[in-house]
């Protein structure tokens, strides 16, 4: 299935060569030619609610751009502690698509209790500044809760 914020079915665009990294639910921006495919869309939190998850600790998302619809549908995921580390694409190239900029997913992890790190070549992971208007990146969201112990390694 596809995640995202309400249950349902959407069109998944599949890319017919090399850029296949760029498949989404909705049509992106690549020189080769796309199929669509007819998708199952639920909700994150419904998705562990009914595979009985109890702990997830880290999540890498990279939704070519449907990164905030994702966690909108995992409110309670979001919610309930532990809470995971997200190792997150935040690209305004892909959220155009979508209608968002980016800063929305930041925002939307920061309201929450996330802190974000950019993860560096040789090892420490930098603060994110948040007060960018474009993102491009992929970035880390830590918990505020185990914000200490990501310092400590």
């Amino acid at each position: 299935i596809a995640l995202g914020e309400t249950e349902g079915r959407a069109e998944l665009y599949v890319v017919e060569g090399r850029e296949t990294g760029c498949n989404s639910l909705r049509p992106p921006n690549v020189s080769q030619s796309t199929h669509a495919v007819d998708v199952q869309v639920g909700r994150l939190d419904d998705y562990v609610r009914q595979h009985d998850l109890t702990r997830v600790d880290f999540v890498k998302m990279d939704v070519e751009g449907a990164e905030l619809a994702v966690l909108k549908g995992a409110a309670e995921f979001l919610a309930r502690k532990p809470r995971p580390v997200i190792f997150c694409e935040v690209q305004d190239l892909r959220t155009k698509s979508w209608g968002y900029p980016a800063r929305e997913i930041v925002d939307f992890l920061s309201q929450r209790g996330f802190h974000w790190y950019v993860p560096s070549t040789d090892g420490p992971m930098l603060p994110l500044p948040l007060d960018q208007d474009e993102y491009d990146g992929n970035f880390v969201a830590v918990p505020e809760e185990r914000d200490a112990s990501i310092h400590a390694t």
